[in-house]
């Protein structure tokens, strides 16, 4: 991965909620700020059985799951 380069004056801008974040997080090579990049995923997907069919699970489903 290709370091990026700080050409920045103050902090960078979250680019979902429009925050400030702090320099070393950019250097890392991420474009958000902590509480942005740290949402839950929605879905996940899994084999339903062993060598099944892959299957969109929703965290809705997630407790029925095996029954």
């Amino acid at each position: 991965m290709k370091k990026q380069t700080n050409n920045f004056t103050t902090n960078p801008t979250c680019s979902s909620c429009g925050e400030n974040y702090h320099i070393k997080r950019y250097e890392l090579g991420y474009s958000t700020c902590l509480s942005c990049g740290s949402k839950k995923n929605t879905y996940t997907i899994a084999p339903a059985y062993n060598k099944g069919a892959y299957q969109l699970i929703t965290i809705s489903s997630v407790r029925d799951i095996g029954r």
